[in-house]
């Protein structure tokens, strides 16, 4: 099983899913994490500005597999959009259908909030236009629940009890549906 947490650069998907990891023996990833682990390199700086994606999504599929050889459930933290030097392109959704989601869950937060994160951790203060960014994840996202047929849960700037909450939801839910 495959709970995705989607959301622009700089919303806590990484933060919550930490806290999350922290309080149960889930296991979790980002997808950047596992792509540079599969592909022993990163094809993106501190701008994000995305350079292969095909073959960052094959390796990410690649690497998912792997990891669910061993492990029944996977938090996968990602994007749906990605920003390339030519703006924002959607993630095709053969690579979240690939992937064998169970869940979405999508994390927005106040656009001011994530460009002073954006400043503070990466030193990116040209972010771009966040407010399309998030935008552009929001309508991706729901696109890939509603092809895919899994479910997708909106939080907004959560307190990791809620995120913990929703996630543990999501897997009595799912483990309710597989008896």
């Amino acid at each position: 099983m495959v709970i995705f947490i989607a959301g622009i650069h700089g919303v806590g998907k990484t933060f919550l899913c930490q806290a999350l990891t922290a309080a149960t023996d889930l296991r979790h990833s980002s997808a950047s994490q596992i792509i540079r682990e599969e592909r022993s390199s990163q094809s993106w700086g501190t701008d994000k500005l995305v350079a292969d994606i095909s073959g960052n999504q094959q390796a990410l599929a690649a690497g998912v597999k792997r990891i669910l050889e061993d492990e029944a459930t996977l938090i996968l933290d990602g994007h749906f959009v990605l920003k390339t030097s030519k703006g924002l392109e959607d993630v095709s959704l053969e690579t979240f259908e690939s992937l064998g989601l169970s869940a979405i869950i999508l994390i927005e937060s106040d656009v001011q909030v994530v460009a002073q994160r954006l400043a503070d951790r990466d030193q990116n203060h040209s972010a771009g236009n966040l407010k399309e960014f998030m935008h552009a994840e929001r309508m991706a996202a729901l696109k890939a629940s509603l092809t895919i047929g899994i479910p997708f849960f909106l939080l907004n700037s959560p307190s990791t009890e809620t995120f913990i909450d929703c996630t543990n939801s999501i897997l009595k839910l799912t483990n309710r549906n597989n008896y």
